[in-house]
């Protein structure tokens, strides 16, 4: 995703991600549920159970740089990096997640 503004809180942030993919699946409520990540500080991007066909759809989408396939960035414990995103809603942020 392109850069928030400087004065964006998390909250703005992970919103602009729910409002983005909302545009493809329908809704925000099922945006919320189809997020398993977000990136809130040092990138800024959502990882999110979609389809390869809407994939596409969201590659076209205003504001998003680029879409890439899931990967983990910890295989062994099955971690795709960035802050959980569960239930749709975003964990308290933790430094942890960006180390």
């Amino acid at each position: 995703m392109e850069p928030p503004q400087e004065d964006a809180t998390r909250d703005d942030i992970i919103d602009s991600y729910i409002k983005t993919l909302a545009q493809v699946v329908g809704s925000e409520e099922e945006a919320r549920m189809k997020i398993y990540s977000v990136s809130t500080q040092h990138y800024y991007a959502f990882g999110a159970l979609v389809s390869e066909e809407l994939s596409y759809k969201i590659k076209d989408l205003s504001g998003v740089r680029w879409v890439l396939p899931d990967s983990y960035l910890d295989v062994k414990n099955k971690d795709y990096g960035g802050e959980p995103f569960i239930n749709g809603q975003a964990v308290p942020y933790d430094p942890k997640y960006h180390e």
